[in-house]
């Protein structure tokens, strides 16, 4: 009575084989979904590390352009030095210049 219910080629078939089949796809489906979870773990560590990775540089790049921001301020801060000191030794040459007329002069 269930052969021809389920029709035709389904009730040529032994009850044990399609018994068979379907845990034979239900291994299979499981076998999926576990690699299919496995996958996704090792996608999440690897996003985890990614991200931990990405923090990382995050940070150095922050103090490294603290460190040049720094090292710009010294730069500018020595140039300004620098051209102080030229500027003095100039007013010194220009003095000894005068004084040296002078100098001249009272000789």
């Amino acid at each position: 009575a269930l052969g021809p219910a389920l029709g035709p080629a389904l009730g040529r078939v032994p009850f044990f084989v399609l018994v068979r089949k379907l845990e034979e796809a239900t291994n299979a489906l499981r076998n999926e979904r576990d690699d299919t979870l496995e996958d996704t773990e090792r996608t999440r560590a690897d996003l985890t590390n990614l991200d931990e990775q990405l923090s990382t540089c995050r940070a150095q790049l922050q103090s490294k352009t603290q460190t040049i921001d720094k090292l710009l301020r010294e730069q500018r801060a020595l140039e300004e030095e620098l051209h102080s000191a030229i500027e003095r030794s100039k007013r010194e040459e220009h003095r000894c210049e005068v004084l040296q007329g002078e100098s001249a002069h009272m000789t």
